[in-house]
């Protein structure tokens, strides 16, 4: 069974192709137009649940600055090297 976009259909497409291979050019755009606009609800509910990072304010991002600050000033840093030391132990060797 064929499938489009990665779902299973009832027909193959290949029947749906042979039901409107034969219509005219107008027909067919009215024919997608329909198709169009019955997909365009659940691409909008698509889209409101798909999650996009929230941007940070000004005032929020002064304030991870200055915990960073902190943590170096307590010493609670690493340096580059301590970093991809320890990616190379978490990194399988055959790379």
């Amino acid at each position: 069974m064929e499938t489009t976009l990665g779902k299973s259909t009832a027909l193959p497409v290949s029947h749906y192709w042979g039901m409107i291979k034969d219509l005219d050019d107008s027909q067919k755009l009215e024919l997608v137009t329909m198709l169009v606009n019955s997909v365009k609800p659940s691409v909008a509910e698509d889209k409101e649940t798909t999650h996009s990072p929230k941007p940070y304010t000004v005032e929020e991002l002064h304030q991870m600055i200055a915990e960073g600050e902190l943590q170096f000033a307590k010493g609670q840093w690493q340096d580059s090297e301590e970093m991809f030391r320890e990616l190379e132990q978490e990194m399988p060797a055959n790379v």
